[in-house]
């Protein structure tokens, strides 16, 4: 029998998986972004005050688990990014646009740190994860 994650046993993990990785990215399957991508790559254009070229970025679906996590770097991530324009997204979370805002808002910084600006304000994508502590891998 599976035991409930209670709320107070919940980490809360940031996008971790964002920094510019030193290792090889997860196994994915490539794949062309929907129609909405575009309408949210020129609303974080808008927000960072950043510009790009939404056609150079390459897009990979990576198989995840029930919580729509994949590891990466001993961590559990829902999204990375890679440079210069490759972005893996969880298989599960293809249509959530904080996280898949969050990953081109690091194609158009070109870091994978988290600056308060424009992660926080003004663009509201310092976008956490709730997984469970007993949800390991």
């Amino acid at each position: 029998m599976r035991r409930r994650a209670r709320p107070a046993r919940l980490l809360l993990l940031a996008l971790l998986g964002c920094a510019e990785p030193s290792l090889l990215p997860p196994a994915g399957e490539a794949f062309e972004p929907p129609s909405s991508y575009r309408a949210w790559w020129h609303a974080t254009e808008g927000c960072s005050g950043r510009s790009g070229r939404f056609a150079r970025l390459a897009w990979i679906r990576v198989p995840s688990d029930a919580q729509g996590l994949f590891t990466w770097d001993g961590k559990r991530v829902a999204g990375l990014w890679h440079s210069p324009h490759t972005i893996y997204l969880s298989d599960k979370l293809l249509d959530h646009e904080p996280l898949v805002r969050h990953e081109m808002l690091h194609d158009l910084l070109q870091r994978g740190s988290h600056p308060d600006t424009p992660f926080v304000s003004p663009c509201h994508l310092r976008w956490p994860i709730l997984v469970p502590l007993d949800s390991a891998p």
